[in-house]
């Protein structure tokens, strides 16, 4: 069951790092201020944050 555990995380914390990546490319792009509230399954919180400009 840990080991199930363990790799969710891992899945999650991919998944995060791509999609606030593509937020950032997304901000480029298209030259807008964007923000991202992500939890994961435990709870926990994680932000992303890009202002263009200020």
């Amino acid at each position: 069951m840990r080991a199930a555990m363990e790799a969710e995380a891992m899945t999650f914390s991919k998944r995060r790092k791509g999609v606030f990546k593509k937020a950032e490319e997304l901000a480029v792009l298209c030259d807008v201020n964007v923000a991202l509230i992500v939890f994961s399954a435990t709870g926990k919180l994680f932000q992303f944050v890009f202002l263009l400009g200020i």
